[in-house]
């Protein structure tokens, strides 16, 4: 048997020979020096607190070590792979050569020498790691943490990458092949292999679900310990191998049976390994697709209207044993034999009361005894017990939208569904823990969906009485130690929170507003101090100031934030706006605020500081507080998007800048939860009646984002919508998130035009109204139509049949803008007049938002502003329809943004800056609109080629580079897409075609772009000449500047061909403000004019937009 002496005496001499590599010592001094630092900015007060850290003191030990492993698992490539060859060429184990032991000896004690040292350097990284922790202000000290993520990050990384190393070399017996390949093999584990599979192949857990919650510990255990046991194994068996396979005398053939059963074992339990977590993940998904078929054989079953739902929850361990006594009613017109409802598959059935009943998988069968009349009601009540099955919720995601999903939104935390834990139990409707009518999901179209109201009641008895209870409704504890909920009103559903809690409590004009978290999680009374026992004003006044927006009151008495586990997450429904973190009179928050806008208290607290030292403003501790606590609510509470600033992101890239809905926002208490409008040949009309409702809280503003993006999601969306109809993209489904952003665009389209019809106030009136009389209850769509026609004498009618199914866009023209001051009266205000057209089939209807300024404003982190005052005007335009719009304005408008919603204009929101506005008291004032003659945007003696013409043509060689093309081919994210970002910083080397408001275009606003440089590439409009004569020539040149990177200088030289030869005018883009620019008159003959642009100019970048030649008289 292997010698522990001899083992021992290997390894202390490897350790010591690394221990002198001056390789490994500048390693680990910059290691140990990055580690220093790290904390040392984002631990003490030398910094800025870390959101991550601050939030999940797992975090701490977790960001530090991942940093590291990453680092020495490259590391350790050269120095394993080195082991041979420094062997032979310096003869440093020629005196352990000549001993008698075996090669296990020897292998294994340079793997325990490589161990040791690498693992050495992790245990003081982290002790210095600890010591800031124990010593931080801000982030809390949690010890198992440290051991968790060593044995689970570095210990299966260091021994896989060694015994791969240590594999490889003695087979190949080439340092410079072995590091070749092994450098290719990471390389490929982190650009292409690593989401593959569930993360399959992800050695050194760069995104594996390693977040630890105080709740939960890891959210999925069985998994983690599945895939690090992979490589742990791997290892085992490749140093094995490397034991056999090294050349040198056996001295033990017992040892070398011994070896090879180890080494042949742990191959094969590593791939058994292996094949069970790719087969968990394959039966999760096969399971969804099971269910998603069967759903589909009864997407047009009768739903039935549950009542009256009494539930009697007993929780033990992990499991819930639970009685639903329930009352269904037959709201259908026809008598129903056989009742569907959905309850979690982890739940089984034990009896039902009242009722034959058949279960198949998620499905619960109610077979009365006669058919159910319609109008008639049954009783049932239904035993089940057992554990949640998560593969039940969000069926519309399948493997390849959740797999991305996960990488772009934080893949370091597991994404959980629910908790049923000894200690801890989260349900969420989503998960169907009580039973509901018909079906959760169908890939057939939205004609399943349904939404009623119930009576709940419910009644808890926790596993032990250091669970505290939270549920919708009244709260009463019997005598026995069971807890109940009662609603006083109808609710379309409830949830269910047990753990270890602790509560804060006020009470602000009848609405009781409570803070429950984990004991021990109370982080936030340090910078509350003066404000803590007087913020029932800010409360009120932040209340009143979001309700005023959404012209809606808030329906509950009370509202509480609850603290739930990091890993708890919720995707979005396409039918509804709703997230699972927003329930009845309840919000979900995650552990410690982690990733909310505005709950890294410190972090806003440090700014707050810094910003009053720069701008010498006094504030007190009071109002710095309110401010504290304004930003906290206004972001994370009352905003629609996430709004987290500039963020370190670890273990994935964020999610996209442009389309981010924030999932704690509580608009869903307001609407989704409290009113209903059924419309079974408009299934999606309540998720629009939702749009727009949340538009109401958002303030129009400039694309920013969009340019870099190319396109907004709600673009994508509309050049979606050019070819098929509204129904048809409900019913593909073929992008949910694109099919969002369709929802919200067409629904702002059709209320706009409704608004437009019956007037924006008036309209909102009768609107807000009617959902006020209708709450807690379900009504039909024809109900609204009756109240629009009764006030307005506005027919619902004429516009949902050709919004709904039609397939045809508006598109608009916005030419012959100018603002201008005028003399009316007394008054002195800005007209800004224009002219709108509607090149479409179908009746249009655009929003102008006109920005009159607002600079600035005390309490916003990165010094934001306060908002700036708008005023808004609505226009419906007929189809090939032109009017003059004039409006009249107090203040001088800095901005003109117009909104054309779901149309076939890219940008869909145009925006016009207005620089110096000059008086002209000639100027008849004009305030309305008025049709005038068709202006299809070009005059008769005009012809203009654009970019998006055939005429328009593109010259560019291809890179002769393969590896250049690789490498450009992964920098581009949008590649499928159509029009890329603008990228100023680099601009392409090819011609690549963009969008922006400042380019020329009718409906599509676009142009090509490339980097400015020899000469290489050209752009060649040729325009169609019907009449010889003079032509003035005019090219479009866009203005783009952004203040970060200053005006851009240069010329572009165009090449003109003519009848008399060749001209080249030059153009200098510093000195054009944007726009047309002439470039002279030039005689044609009738055929073609040739106009060329090439990218030879010191600008950095070159436009090729349109060019316009205009006939002389």
């Amino acid at each position: 048997m292997a010698s522990l002496h001899h083992i021992r005496t290997v390894a202390t001499y490897e350790s010591k020979t690394l221990f002198r590599s001056w390789f490994f010592r500048i390693f680990a001094i910059l290691a140990l020096v990055f580690v220093f630092f790290f904390n040392l900015f984002y631990q003490t007060k030398a910094g800025f607190p870390f959101d991550d850290m601050v939030a999940l003191p797992s975090k701490v030990p977790f960001m530090n070590l991942y940093i590291i492993n990453m680092a020495q698992a490259i590391i350790a490539i050269f120095l394993a792979s080195d082991f041979l060859k420094r062997d032979k060429k310096l003869d440093t184990t020629e005196v352990i050569y000549m001993r008698s032991m075996s090669n296990a000896d020897y292998v294994i004690g340079k793997t325990l020498g490589n161990l040791y040292v690498f693992l050495l350097l992790n245990v003081i990284a982290l002790v210095m790691v600890a010591v800031f922790n124990l010593a931080s202000p801000y982030s809390s000290f949690r010890l198992m943490p440290y051991f968790y993520y060593f044995f689970l990050v570095s210990v299966p990384t260091l021994l896989f990458i060694l015994g791969l190393a240590f594999l490889l070399m003695s087979v190949i017996r080439n340092q410079a092949l072995t590091f070749i390949l092994l450098l290719g093999y990471i390389a490929a584990t982190l650009f292409y292999l690593q989401g593959k599979f569930h993360f399959l192949f992800d050695y050194m857990a760069y995104r594996l679900p390693l977040t630890w919650s105080d709740f939960v510990g890891f959210g999925n255990l069985n998994s983690l310990l599945m895939q690090r046991g992979i490589y742990f194994f791997l290892g085992v068996g490749f140093i094995c191998l490397t034991i056999l396979l090294l050349k040198r005398l056996n001295q033990s053939k017992a040892v070398n049976g011994v070896v090879t059963v180890i080494g042949v074992g742990s191959l094969i339990f590593a791939l058994v390994l292996g094949f069970s977590y790719v087969n968990q993940v394959s039966q999760f998904d096969n399971h969804r697709k099971e269910m998603i078929a069967l759903n589909d054989r009864y997407a047009l079953a009768p739903v039935m209207q549950l009542t009256r739902c009494d539930l009697d929850v007993k929780h033990k361990g992990n499991t819930i044993t639970v009685v639903a006594d329930m009352e269904l009613k037959n709201t259908t017109i026809e008598p129903v034999k056989e009742i569907i409802l959905t309850l979690n598959p982890g739940l089984s059935v034990t009896s039902v009361e009242g009722a034959k009943y058949q279960r198949d998988q998620q499905l619960l069968k109610i077979k009365p005894q006669n058919a159910l009349a319609p109008g008639d009601s049954l009783q049932v009540k239904v035993r089940y017990a057992g554990t949640i099955d998560e593969s039940l919720c969000y069926l519309e995601y399948d493997r390849e939208r959740l797999d991305q999903i996960t990488l772009d939104d934080n893949a370091t935390i597991d994404k959980r569904n629910a908790f049923v834990q000894g200690d801890y139990v989260l349900l969420t409707p989503e998960t169907r823990w009580y039973p509901t009518p018909g079906i959760n999901y169908s890939s057939k179209g939205l004609a399943w969906l349904h939404k009623g109201f119930t009576h709940f009641s419910l009644t808890v008895e926790p596993a032990n009485d250091s669970l505290k209870v939270l549920s919708q409704g009244e709260k009463t504890i019997g005598q026995n130690g069971t807890i109940t909920f009662r609603d006083k009103k109808p609710l379309p559903q409830i949830s269910l929170v047990m753990g270890n809690y602790q509560t804060l409590s006020v009470t602000v004009d009848s609405v009781q507003y409570s803070l429950t978290f984990l004991k021990g999680h109370n982080r936030f009374d340090e910078f509350f101090t003066e404000v803590k026992d007087s913020l029932a004003p800010v409360i009120r006044d932040l209340k009143n100031t979001f309700e005023a927006k959404l012209q809606l009151r808030y329906p509950f008495n009370r509202l509480e934030l609850v603290e739930v586990p990091v890993q708890f997450y919720s995707y979005s429904h396409l039918w509804t706006a709703a997230r699972e973190q927003v329930q009845p009179e309840m919000v979900f928050l995650p552990e410690g605020g982690y990733m909310v806008s505005g709950a890294n208290f410190a972090l806003s607290k440090r700014w707050a500081e810094r910003r009053s030292k720069r701008t010498n403003e006094s504030i007190t501790e009071r109002e710095s507080e309110e401010d504290l606590f304004r930003d906290f609510v206004d972001g994370a509470l009352l905003s629609a998007d996430e709004g987290r600033g500039f963020r370190m992101r670890i273990g994935g890239p964020g999610r996209n800048a442009d389309d981010n809905p924030n999932p704690y926002f509580i608009f869903p208490d307001y609407y989704t939860y409290v009113n209903e409008i059924n419309s079974p040949k408009y299934p999606i009309m309540n998720r629009v009646v939702e749009s727009y409702l949340v538009e109401r809280t958002s303030d129009d503003r400039p694309g920013f984002m969009r340019n870099f993006m190319g396109m907004s999601s709600d673009e994508k969306g509309n050049m979606e919508l050019q070819d098929k109809s509204f129904a048809q993209v409900l019913q593909d489904q073929n992008d949910p998130d694109i099919v969002d952003n369709i929802i919200q665009t067409k629904g702002e389209f059709l209320f706009a035009l409704m608004k437009a019809a019956a007037g924006e106030d008036k309209f909102d009136n009768v609107l807000n109204s009617f959902l006020e009389k209708n709450r807690f209850r379900e009504t039909g769509i024809d109900d609204l139509k009756n109240d629009l026609a009764s006030s307005f004498n506005l027919q619902l009618d004429d516009y949902l049949s050709s919004w709904y199914n039609s397939k045809e866009l508006p598109g608009y023209l916005v030419n012959d803008v100018e603002a201008v001051k005028v003399k009316d009266g007394d008054r002195t205000p800005t007209m800004v007049a224009f002219h709108l057209s509607n090149t479409g089939k179908e009746p249009g209807v655009v929003k102008f938002t006109f920005r009159l300024g607002g600079q600035g404003g005390r309490g916003r982190r990165f010094g934001g502003g306060g908002e700036a005052e708008t005023v808004e005007r609505i226009v419906a335009i007929a189809p090939h329809q032109t009017k003059r719009i004039g409006v009249l304005l107090n203040e001088e408008p800095r901005m003109m943004m117009t909104n054309t919603f779901a149309s076939a204009n890219i940008p869909a929101v145009l925006t016009q800056r207005f620089e110096k506005i000059e008086l002209d008291e000639k100027r008849t004032p004009f305030n309305g609109e008025e049709v005038i003659d068709y202006d299809s945007g070009m005059a008769p003696n005009e012809t203009i080629v654009d970019n998006e013409d055939p005429e328009f043509k593109l010259v560019q060689p291809e890179s002769s580079s393969f590896l250049k093309k690789i490498f450009q081919a992964q920098l581009i994210d949008n590649k499928d897409q159509k029009y890329k970002g603008l990228n100023f910083w680099r601009p392409p080397v090819k011609w690549t075609l963009t969008t922006n408001t400042n380019f020329y275009g009718k409906t599509v606003r676009s142009a090509y772009y490339t980097k400015g440089g020899a000469g290489d590439r050209e752009a060649i409009w040729n325009v169609p000449i019907k009449d010889a004569g003079y032509y003035t020539v005019y090219v479009y040149v866009p203005k783009i500047n952004m203040r970060w990177r200053g005006e851009d200088k240069g010329e572009y030289t165009y090449t003109i061909h003519h009848d008399d030869g060749e001209d080249d005018p030059a153009v200098d883009i510093k000195s054009t403000d944007g726009g047309w620019v002439e470039l002279g008159a030039y005689y044609f003959s009738p055929d073609t004019a040739k106009i060329e642009l090439t990218n030879k100019t010191e600008a950095s970048i070159v436009y090729a937009d349109a060019v316009k030649l205009v006939k002389e008289k």
